[in-house]
């Protein structure tokens, strides 16, 4: 059985894993879907409520039905957990917080956890389809550095040296 994360059923990487090819899955359909999550949204109690959320402009209608068409032709994957389908815009809040968010994230699978961010609570949110910013390496900070060094300008007084 794959290890599982603290109060989750299921595993994040198999999870993302499974959230880039349903995302993959969309985008051979033809839809323009920039990138999606799985969230929980905690009901009363005790009881949660993992919600999948596409984002585009697109109809929740459409999305619905291109669902059921891959499903129909075995092209869905599947889901380590179950989850209702909604669709959401680019431009919703929700949708805005967490891209904001997950654009600082540095390490993939991006997991954004118990987090508060321009006012919204995110219980969890697991992200494909952002990318993740390359991890800064020493060696980058350096030629950098250097760069800026050799596009100084020359000295253009006298130089003394000692007085």
């Amino acid at each position: 059985m794959p290890e599982t994360e603290p109060d989750l059923p299921f595993s994040a990487r198999i999870a993302a894993e499974a959230l880039a090819a349903v995302l993959a899955a969309f985008r051979r359909d033809g839809t323009d879907i920039p990138w999606l999550y799985l969230i929980r949204a905690p009901f009363e109690y005790g009881m949660d409520e993992w919600v999948l959320r596409l984002v585009t402009e697109e109809s929740p209608q459409a999305m619905w039905a291109k669902r059921v068409h891959l499903r129909r032709d075995g092209l869905m994957p599947a889901l380590p957990v179950e989850a209702r389908l909604d669709t959401v815009s680019p431009k919703d809040l929700e949708a805005l917080c967490i891209a904001d968010y997950a654009k600082n994230a540095e390490s993939w699978p991006i997991i954004l956890d118990d987090f508060i961010w321009k006012g919204l609570y995110f219980d969890y949110v697991l992200i494909a389809g952002i990318d993740v910013k390359p991890l800064k390496t020493p060696l980058a900070k350096t030629r950098r550095v250097q760069r800026r060094a050799s596009n100084a300008r020359p000295h253009r007084g006298k130089l003394s040296h000692g007085s």
